[in-house]
């Protein structure tokens, strides 16, 4: 060094040199935040998929029996009254994500597995028109499952990140 250096633009550089630490730490933590925010948005979209898939899938399997149950033309009052209340129901379901909606859209599901229930068990008693075998709404209920999964979540501990699975639950969700 030569002398005409002065003690401040030495401590300028010393200072410089020291907060290097300091300013890489800032920079990956942003850069962490930012790969964090990223990642939460994509396994937020994969969740919200996971669980839309679970929530429609018996509702859309309902609905196709509906429509081939309705196609055979069987005379019943009844069933023909439950047939429409539930193309009702499930035409009147709505696909916003509100306190309100969710609400109704349970409300609602259960109604239509029941008001399905009942047309099982009329279209059990008259055996007569076509079906072999005996529909039953667990058969259904089970196959939804099987083919939709069981609901996961990953929740964060503290420690790490625990893999939590709430089997039996898809319906409330």
């Amino acid at each position: 060094m030569s002398p005409r250096t002065s003690n401040g633009d030495l401590n300028d550089a010393m200072d410089e040199l020291l907060n290097l630490e300091e300013k890489f730490y800032k920079e990956g933590y942003e850069e962490g935040l930012a790969v964090k925010a990223k990642d939460n948005f994509r396994q937020g979209k994969q969740y919200g998929l996971q669980v839309g898939l679970q929530r429609f899938l018996l509702l859309g399997e309902i609905e196709g029996y509906i429509d081939v149950i309705a196609a055979q033309n069987i005379d019943n009052t009844s069933l023909s009254k439950n047939i429409e209340i539930v193309r009702s129901l499930l035409r009147g379901l709505r696909f916003d994500n509100s306190d309100e909606t969710v609400a109704d859209f349970d409300s609602r599901v259960l109604k239509i597995k029941n008001k399905f229930r009942t047309i099982l068990l009329v279209l059990n008693r008259k055996q007569n028109y076509g079906f072999k075998d005996s529909i039953i709404f667990d058969m259904l209920d089970k196959t939804s499952s099987s083919l939709g999964g069981t609901l996961k979540a990953y929740v964060e501990d503290g420690i790490g990140t625990d893999d939590v699975s709430f089997n039996g639950k898809q319906q409330d969700w």
